[in-house]
This record gives C-alpha cells, sequence and structure tokens, in this order.
C-alpha cells in the first residue's frame, strides 16, 4: 500500500521509509561503506522532514555536523548521488 506520497506502508499503516530509501537509491555508491550508509540516513531525515533545513531534518547537534561534513566530503557529488 502506497500513501499519498508514495511511501509504502507496512500492514500497521506506517510508512516503511527506510526500506524505501534503500531501495530507490541502491545504484549510489560513494566507494566508502561509511559515506553509503551516512547518505541513506540523511535521506530517511529528509523524507520525514522534507520541507525544512538540515537541522530541523537531522535533530541533534552531532547528526547536523555529520550531514553538513558529508556534504562537505570530495566523494558526495551531484554525480555521484544521481
Amino acid at each position: 500500500m502506497l500513501s499519498a506520497c508514495g511511501f509504502p506502508h507496512d500492514e500497521n499503516g506506517g510508512l516503511m521509509l527506510l526500506e524505501h530509501i534503500s531501495e530507490e537509491f541502491s545504484g549510489v555508491k560513494f566507494g566508502d561503506k561509511r559515506l553509503s550508509t551516512r547518505f541513506l540516513k540523511l535521506m530517511n531525515s529528509f523524507a520525514s522532514f522534507f520541507q525544512g533545513s538540515i537541522p530541523d531534518a537531522c535533530g541533534s547537534g552531532s547528526d547536523i555536523k555529520a550531514a553538513y561534513r558529508f556534504y562537505s566530503n570530495r566523494k558526495v557529488s551531484m554525480h555521484s548521488i544521481f
């Protein structure tokens, strides 16, 4: 079952965002497992707060810092994501 925004629901009506995101971005490769893991966590956060800023989506100070470090990494580019 899909929600109005196209995300799948489990049998109890809860969104299965992380599973959907993992499938959607399965082809994204950064050459570093830590970057790939961080990317999926960020995409999950942004899916929950898609109209908010990075601090809104990430919440804690350490997660905000990790997000900015991720985006400033030379291995991360629009080309590597898309």
